[in-house]
């Protein structure tokens, strides 16, 4: 089955794929709309070595409702890199604060930079299933295409 992959660098590759962080910021506008597999890169977010720093409290917050603070507290050696890990649906890709139910607080907050301005283009996501046994695979820039064996698992 051959399917649509983007590639997100790790830890933001899993909150993804288990709904905390529900839009993706791109530097790119995409039109494509549909299920989009997500990839978690070998590379690590560096901004990312130190989450209290680099959440607003509202982020880190609902990481931890989530019960997903241990992702967004792990180092680069306990999150598996280069596999595909799941699935979402790409519903929209906006500039500015997202609008509709991405409006609440807890959505468009991660359209937001540190110093609270938006720019960029957001990607708006709807969680899906993480795959039970992660595929490993290469990445590649872009959304690209990539063959999974049918009757792969979902969690």
């Amino acid at each position: 089955m051959i399917v649509k992959c983007l590639s997100i660098k790790r830890p933001w590759s899993y909150l993804i794929t288990y709904g905390s962080k529900t839009i993706e910021n791109r530097t790119w506008k995409t039109d494509y709309r549909g299920q989009l597999w997500i990839h978690s890169s070998k590379k690590w977010d560096r901004r990312a070595r130190n989450p209290f720093e680099l959440f607003t409290q509202a982020q880190y917050q609902r990481i931890h409702r989530a019960g997903l603070q241990a992702i967004a507290t792990m180092d680069e050696d306990e999150i598996k890199g280069g596999y595909l890990i799941g699935r979402v649906d790409l519903v929209d890709c906006v500039q500015g604060i997202p609008r509709g139910k991405w409006e609440d607080v807890i959505h468009a907050m991660w359209a937001l930079r540190s110093d609270n301005k938006s720019d960029g283009w957001h990607w708006l996501l709807e969680p899906g299933p993480a795959l039970k046994e992660p595929i490993e695979m290469k990445g590649a820039l872009g959304i690209f295409e990539r063959e999974i064996p049918a009757g792969v698992e979902l969690g």
